[in-house]
């Protein structure tokens, strides 16, 4: 899973493993935290502040209940593109990117966005979009694959699904020549 700093890969990397979430209200601040059922996702915390909480990658693994007939499907929650601790952790980002992609055989790209990168002038979702095609230095080589092997989630979503569909259509025209 790829996206922009505080945009819930995290959460999703939880969700997707049935790891148990509670909602916290903090003093108006409401925020999810994982219960940890299972020790193995302890270090994959979900942060609730301004400041990036992934350092390094945190792989999910579903059980086979959940992902049906799929097998040693991994799940990678990557660092945030933009995370708010500098340099270092750019770099340690794309290491661990690097690392990722140099050995792993056959990947599929989970692009994560929020609602609001979607408002407006889209900025957000334009910057989600280059910074994961700037993780491919031969992009230009196989262009259709990656496209192919990526899709999007929504996260921090409270409308329809009528409603996002509507929106990237809408984006979807505005990108066109």
């Amino acid at each position: 899973m790829f996206g922009m700093t505080k945009r819930g890969k995290t959460t999703l990397g939880h969700y997707f493993v049935g790891e148990p979430l509670e909602g916290v209200n903090n003093k108006g601040a409401f925020y999810y935290k994982a219960k940890y059922s299972k020790d193995v996702y302890k270090k994959a915390t979900i942060g609730h502040t301004a400041n990036s909480e992934t350092l390094i990658p945190n792989f999910f693994y579903p059980s086979s209940s959940i992902i049906g007939k799929i097998q040693k499907l991994v799940i990678i929650d990557s660092p945030g593109f933009q995370n708010t601790y500098g340099c270092l952790r750019t770099i340690l980002s794309a290491f661990s990117n690097y690392r990722v992609f140099s050995k792993v055989r056959k990947m599929k790209f989970v692009l994560i966005v929020q609602k609001s990168d979607m408002e407006g002038d889209i900025s957000g979702l334009i910057k989600t979009f280059k910074a994961f095609f700037d993780n491919f230095k031969d992009i230009e080589k196989y262009p259709e694959d990656i496209i192919n092997a990526a899709s999007f989630v929504i996260t921090k979503h409270t409308g329809t699904v009528e409603d996002s569909v509507s929106r990237i259509e809408a984006i979807l025209a505005e990108l066109q020549p």
